[in-house]
C-alpha cells in the first residue's frame, strides 16, 4: 500500500502491544509446500520495485504468527510490560502459535481480532475514532484520533525534482543493502492459495545469528504475505508470520465498535496535548519508533516514550544486522522463570547472565550480584552471538572507564 498522511493515522489503532504485532505483518511468513507456480523469472530489483507499486487498498484474512524461539514459558512476565492482573499479554506472542483475522478498507477503516484461549482482543479503527476491547476484564479503550493535517516540513513536488519510479527506488534500496546483504529471489511458491516470489535477504556478518529472511510476495499485486526468519545451524524458522487465507475484495461489516454494557470504558484523546504526550505502555505512542536514528547510534542516553516502564531504551550499536539494545534493566531476575532460563558468563566487563536461542541472545548484567532480589542493571541483546553482545559490554566499560 503506498504511503500516505492517511496511513499514519494506523499508528493509533492500537497499544505498543498489539502494533507490535501488526508490524510483523509486513515482514513474517511461512511457505507453501505445495507445486511450484509456473511464473516468469524476475530479479531481485524488479521484485522490490513490484512492491514499492502496490496499490491494494482492501482486503480481509486469516493470519498466523508462529515463534519458536526456545525461550522458557515467560507468561506471568506481566510487569515486565508494564501490565498487572489478567487480560492480554504480549509475552504470550514470544511462543507457540497464534491467529488473527484482520479487515481492511482504505487507510481509515481496519478490523483485527486475537482471540486467545481465555480472552480476545479486538481493535476497530474507523476515521478519527479507534477502540481497544480486551475481554478478559471486560474494558474498552477508545482513542479519539488527530484529523489528517499536511506536515508544515513535507516538501512539496517540483518538477524539477520529479517522484523516483518504483524501480529507481528499488535499486537505491539495493545500492544500499548489498554491502551487508546478499539479496536473491528462489524458486516460486504458493501461500494463502496464492502465487508467489520469496525475496531471501542473507546477512554477511559473521556475529549476526540470522541465517536469512524470506519475504513471500504475490506475484499478481506485490503485497507481501508472508516473512520467515531463520536462524543459523536452524532448519526451522524461528518467527513466521504470514496469511493463510486472504480476500482482496471489500471487506463487510462495521469498523465502528459500541462497548457492551458493563464494560469499562477510558477514553484517551489523541487531539489533546495531555493525551498525545507521555507515552505509557497500553497507551498510544507519542510517535512511532524511528529506527533510522539509531543507525549511527553512539554510547549515551537515548530516552523513547514507547518504552514501557522498567525498562528503557539507552542506545542501539552498531548497524543493520548487527544492532544491539542497550536497556537499562530494574526488573527482578527471580519470580518470572528469568534467572533459571540463563547461564552464568564472565569476562573483562565483569560478570552477568546470558540467555541464549538460536535467534536471540541477551546479555544481563546484575545492580548488586545475583541472588533472590537482585535487578537487571544494564542489558544487551540482539539478533548476534554472545560474543558480540560480551564485546559491546566490554567496549562499554573501557568508553566507562
Amino acid at each position: 500500500m503506498p504511503a500516505s498522511r492517511r496511513a499514519r493515522r494506523l499508528r493509533w489503532l492500537v497499544p505498543v502491544a498489539v502494533a507490535a504485532a501488526l508490524g510483523l505483518l509486513a515482514f513474517l511468513p511461512t511457505l507453501s509446500s505445495a507445486s511450484t507456480p509456473d511464473l516468469p523469472a524476475i530479479s531481485a530489483e524488479q521484485l522490490i520495485a513490484k512492491v514499492k507499486q502496490s496499490n491494494v487498498q482492501a482486503f480481509s484474512g486469516k493470519f498466523e504468527l508462529t515463534a519458536n524461539l526456545g525461550l522458557p514459558n515467560l507468561s506471568d512476565v506481566q510487569g515486565a510490560v508494564g501490565q498487572s492482573g489478567a487480560g492480554f499479554n504480549p509475552i504470550d506472542l514470544l511462543s507457540g502459535t497464534h491467529s488473527a483475522t484482520i479487515a481492511v478498507d482504505g487507510p481509515d477503516r481496519q478490523r483485527l481480532s486475537m482471540p486467545g484461549s481465555l480472552n480476545e482482543v479486538d481493535a476497530f479503527h474507523d476515521g478519527q475514532n479507534a477502540w481497544l476491547w480486551e475481554s478478559d476484564g471486560h474494558t474498552v479503550t477508545h482513542y479519539i484520533l488527530p484529523a489528517d493535517k499536511p506536515d508544515a516540513n513535507e516538501p512539496n513536488d517540483h518538477p524539477e525534482n520529479p517522484t523516483p519510479t518504483p524501480e529507481d527506488l528499488a535499486k537505491q534500496l539495493l545500492d544500499q543493502i548489498t554491502p551487508s546483504t546478499n539479496v536473491s529471489v528462489t524458486t516460486p511458491a504458493y501461500v494463502a492459495d496464492r502465487a508467489v516470489y520469496e525475496l531471501v535477504l542473507a546477512p554477511h556478518a559473521a556475529e549476526s545469528t540470522v541465517d536469512h529472511v524470506g519475504i513471500a510476495v504475490d506475484a499478481a499485486n506485490g503485497m507481501p504475505l508472508q516473512v520467515q526468519v531463520v536462524a543459523k545451524g536452524q532448519s526451522k524458522p524461528a518467527i513466521e508470520l504470514g496469511f493463510t487465507s486472504i480476500d482482496y475484495g471489500k471487506p463487510s461489516g462495521s469498523f465502528s465498535f459500541t462497548p457492551p454494557p458493563g464494560a469499562t470504558v477510558t477514553t484517551k484523546d489523541l487531539t489533546k496535548k495531555d493525551d498525545n504526550e507521555g507515552g505509557s505502555f497500553g497507551a498510544a505512542p507519542a510517535r512511532p519508533i524511528e529506527l533510522h536514528r539509531f543507525h549511527h547510534a553512539t554510547w549515551g542516553v537515548t530516552m523513547d516514550p514507547m518504552q514501557p516502564p522498567g525498562l528503557r531504551v539507552m542506545t542501539v550499536l552498531g548497524q543493520d544486522w548487527t544492532q544491539i539494545v542497550v536497556a537499562d534493566g530494574g526488573l527482578p531476575m527471580r519470580g518470572w522463570g528469568l534467572r533459571d532460563a540463563t547461564t552464568p558468563v564472565s569476562g573483562s566487563w565483569g560478570s552477568g547472565r546470558l540467555l541464549h536461542t538460536a535467534l536471540v541472545n541477551v546479555l544481563v548484567l546484575p545492580d548488586e550480584g545475583i541472588g533472590a532480589e537482585s535487578q537487571t542493571g544494564t542489558v544487551y541483546a540482539g539478533f548476534v552471538n554472545a560474543s558480540a553482545l560480551e564485546a559491546a559490554a566490554g567496549q562499554a566499560v573501557h568508553v566507562g572507564g
